[in-house]
This record gives structure tokens, C-alpha cells and sequence, in this order.
């Protein structure tokens, strides 16, 4: 008996040490986990992998910064351990704007002491509350212990100490499990979770108008439901993707469809398609959702304007699924011309409703048979309405390779830049990057979604490629200066 006792404390004492051990040597991302541990004010999470980022940005040879840019990495990599990323959580609710309540970062510290240096000497005075260095400046306030560092920025007046202590007790906790710990293992430069759970009930919106029966209905459809997301950016592209980590409840609801055969193409009149747009949707599903849980929502849709009442009204209790049948496209057309020109056509495909020929009637009155409206010719059945430009020479509508899979999900999307002359559009600053790129597709449905964006180099990162043209820009206005 006394072996057994003394083996049961030696088990003890190992546990107990080793998991003060674990508490230390936690990633960034098992702080975030800890942290989030029962944890009802997280909305959104993830990480950013700066160092990554910053590496397929080609950094360290952008002309004119580059010295200073490696020097502040040199600096900060020996306070702060980059190899692992920085996590982050947002707490609800939110304001109109987007601005959290509460914005919280996990980096692990190579340095403490360097790390609290570094910070001084931006101005602020470091103080020091137990095994914990700690400053506040206004709504900033930074933490720092042993191997951990933790942000926070609040709006308001608030106790920096008190919250960078409440922050790190958290953030000793036992681990989440399931659906957080799969968001915070997915791979990517950038990676995020958003808790409907959470955004539901931290959000005053038009869902906190419902019967009580109709909100404890969707809180059972979002209860451990999560949007996962991740941004990487690759050698010739980059992918952005998502996916739906719902309840079965809620994917049940989902009204996203499937074509295999991609049949709208067919629909979509003729020509060389520069973008397209396409949708495949149960309006009976989608129309039930919006009438148990945002009546607000589509009674705006159907009343936006006196025409849209009138005749909404005449459409019954379903007027949505009686207008539209789920299947609406959009194809800009023409070929290029020598200087990267585009002359602008467009193909039009709506599917109709249960009650076509009400809507086919209503159509014909802005479209008579065989007329040219704004150059546009249209084809009106009490099926469908088919609204092309009619000058194309080709028999049929030819889809870019790169968008193979276009017409195949609830919704997709492409875009081709190739051949364009971009540059003649004179984008604005934050939009300069699509000089860089070829193309862009974009797929969704009830699983998830994803956009691929194509560089014009397929041998060099997209964010690298991205970057060029901002250095350009930045070598000549420091020339102009000079």
C-alpha cells in the first residue's frame, strides 16, 4: 500500500512539474488557445507570420530601405522570436467601423530584457508588477513575461496592468480543443477563425429582433460554428482560402448548388470572355433562411423602390423564388485590339422563377422582340431572359483555360488581365498591385471558397512581384526629391 501511495506521488509531483514546464515552453499559438479557453468575447483569430511575409517580399533588396528595414529586423529577431508567428484574437463587440473592443497579441520572447529595452526606447517607461515588465501609453499597452510578450489596444480609459495580468492567467489555461486548435494548426502566411457563435452574441443587429423561438433556433445553428480562412502567398500566385467549419444544423441550411456540367455556358450567349460571373442557388433554401432569420433583410429587397413593390406584390409569399430560379450569369466579352485595348460587350443570363411569365411579360416591356436596346439584343421566355451584345463573330462562348471550373460551384468567378494594358487605367495607389497580375479565379460553396490570383511571373512570389511595382514607384518620387 505504501508503494502504491509513494508511486501516486511521484506521478503527481512529475505531472505537476511537467506541466508547469509545458505552461512555459507554449508556443504563441497555445497561448492563443489557452487563452481563448471558454473564453465568449472572441470573434475573430488567427496569426500573421511576419518574418514569412516580410522574406517573399524580397525585403532585404527593396533599394533605399532595405538597410534600415534589416537592421530593425535584426534588432527586434533578437528581443522577439519570428520563427514563430505572432497570434492574435479580437474580442466583440464591435463597432460600427469594425474596430474591436479588445485587440490581444501573442509573441514569444527570445529576450526579455532586449525586448523591454527596445521598447524604451520608443519613449515608454517600462514598469515592473511581480515576474511581469509592463508599460500603457493611452490605449497601447504592452507585458512581458518570462518567454511570453502580450498586446493589448482598447479604446477607452482602462487599467493596462490589470488587463495584461488578466490576459496572461488566461493565457495559462488548459488548451482548447477541436475546431479552434484546427484553425490555429492551418498553414499559411496569414490564417483566421471566426466564431459565429461568438459574433452572434456579442452583435446588436436585426437577428436580436426575432421571436424568442426563431433566436434560440439560430443560436443552435451557429452554436461551435466557425469561418477558417488562411492567405499564402506562393511562388507565381497566391491562394486565399476558406472554409466552413459549421455546424451539421447550419450546413444544412446552405443553398449553394452544384453544376458538374457547368450548363450556364451555354446560356451565356457567344464571344472571348474576359470575366466572367456565375451563380447556382436553391432559391426555396435561401428564401426559407432569409424568412426565419432576416424578414428585415429581404423585406428591404422587395420594397427598395415603388417599381420593385408593385410588382413584388404580385409575386406572392415567395417573391424571390418565384422571380429568380437560382441560375444567374454575367460574361464581359470583345477581343483585344493591337494597343491592349478592350471594347467592353456584355452577355447577361437570368433563369426565372416559378412565376416567369409575370417576369417575362415585365421584361419584354424594357426589351421588345428583335429591338436594339443600348446595343443590347435579348432572348425572353417564360423560362429565362438572355440579354447579349449580339456582335460577336464566334459560334459559341469561349471560357479562358485558367477558369476551367467556372459554372460548376454555388458561385464562380473569373477575371483576365492577359494582354491588357493595365497601366493606361491609372489605378489608384492601393490598387496598383493588379498590375502584376494575369488573372484571378474564385470558386464558393457550402464546403468553402477559393481565389487563386495569378502573377505574370510564375517563377517569382506574387508578393515580390507585388512589391516591384511599389518600388518603382518609391525609386521615382526619391528621385523626383532629388
Amino acid at each position: 500500500m505504501k508503494k502504491i501511495l509513494l508511486l501516486l506521488n511521484v506521478v503527481l509531483i512529475f505531472t505537476i512539474v511537467s506541466c508547469s514546464k509545458d505552461v512555459k515552453n507554449r508556443t504563441s499559438a497555445e497561448y492563443l488557445s489557452a487563452y481563448m479557453k471558454d473564453n465568449k468575447n472572441v470573434v475573430l483569430f488567427g496569426k500573421i507570420d511576419i518574418k514569412q511575409i516580410l522574406e517573399k517580399a524580397d525585403y532585404k533588396n527593396i533599394p533605399k530601405v532595405s538597410v534600415l528595414l534589416k537592421s530593425e529586423m535584426s534588432q527586434f529577431e533578437k528581443a522577439v522570436d519570428l520563427n514563430q508567428s505572432i497570434h492574435f484574437a479580437m474580442e466583440g463587440p464591435f463597432e460600427k467601423d469594425g474596430t474591436p473592443a479588445n485587440l490581444i497579441a501573442f509573441m514569444r520572447v527570445n529576450n526579455a530584457d532586449s525586448l523591454a529595452s527596445k521598447i524604451s526606447s520608443f519613449g515608454l517607461m517600462m514598469e515592473k508588477e511581480g515576474e511581469m515588465k509592463y508599460t500603457q501609453e493611452n490605449d497601447l499597452s504592452v507585458g512581458i513575461k518570462e518567454n511570453i510578450a502580450i498586446v493589448i489596444t482598447r479604446k477607452g480609459k482602462y487599467d493596462g496592468k490589470k488587463a495584461l495580468l488578466e490576459a496572461f492567467t488566461k493565457a495559462e489555461n488548459d488548451l482548447s480543443e477541436g475546431k479552434v486548435d484546427q484553425i490555429l494548426a492551418k498553414k499559411g502566411d496569414i490564417t483566421m477563425g471566426v466564431s459565429l457563435q461568438n459574433l452572434y452574441a456579442s452583435s446588436n443587429t436585426s437577428l436580436s429582433n426575432l421571436s424568442a423561438t426563431k433566436k434560440k433556433e439560430f443560436e443552435a445553428l451557429v452554436n461551435d460554428s466557425y469561418l477558417q480562412s488562411s492567405i499564402s502567398f506562393e511562388t507565381g500566385q497566391a491562394v486565399i482560402e476558406s472554409q466552413n467549419l459549421f455546424s451539421s444544423e447550419l450546413m444544412n441550411r446552405m443553398f449553394m448548388k452544384e453544376d458538374a456540367a457547368a450548363s450556364i455556358i451555354s446560356k451565356l450567349g457567344k464571344g472571348n470572355a474576359r470575366l466572367g460571373i456565375a451563380m447556382n442557388f436553391d432559391m426555396q433554401k435561401m428564401e426559407t433562411f432569409l424568412d426565419d432569420f432576416a424578414p428585415e433583410f429581404k423585406k428591404e429587397l422587395t420594397s427598395s423602390n415603388m417599381q420593385m413593390q408593385l410588382f413584388s406584390s404580385t409575386l406572392g409569399d415567395k417573391p424571390l423564388t418565384n422571380l429568380f430560379g437560382g441560375k444567374l450569369g454575367l460574361v464581359m466579352v470583345g477581343d483585344m485590339m493591337r494597343d491592349g485595348s478592350l471594347v467592353p460587350e456584355a452577355n447577361i443570363y437570368m433563369q426565372l422563377g416559378n412565376k416567369g411569365k409575370e417576369v417575362s411579360e415585365m421584361m419584354k416591356s424594357f426589351f421588345p422582340a428583335g429591338s436594339d436596346v443600348f446595343g443590347m439584343k435579348s432572348v425572353i421566355s417564360e423560362k429565362e431572359v438572355l440579354i447579349s451584345s449580339g456582335k460577336s463573330t464566334n459560334s459559341k462562348l469561349v471560357i479562358p483555360q485558367f477558369a476551367n471550373q467556372f459554372g460548376k460551384s454555388g458561385f464562380t468567378a473569373f477575371m483576365n488581365f492577359d494582354g491588357m494594358d493595365v497601366k493606361s487605367m491609372d489605378l489608384d495607389d492601393e490598387l496598383k498591385f493588379i498590375y502584376a497580375i494575369q488573372n484571378i479565379t474564385v470558386s464558393m460553396d457550402n464546403a468553402g471558397s477559393k481565389m487563386v490570383i495569378k502573377g505574370k511571373n510564375q517563377k517569382q512570389n506574387i508578393l515580390k512581384q507585388m512589391m516591384d511595382i511599389y518600388v518603382k514607384d518609391l525609386e521615382k518620387t526619391i528621385g523626383e526629391i532629388n
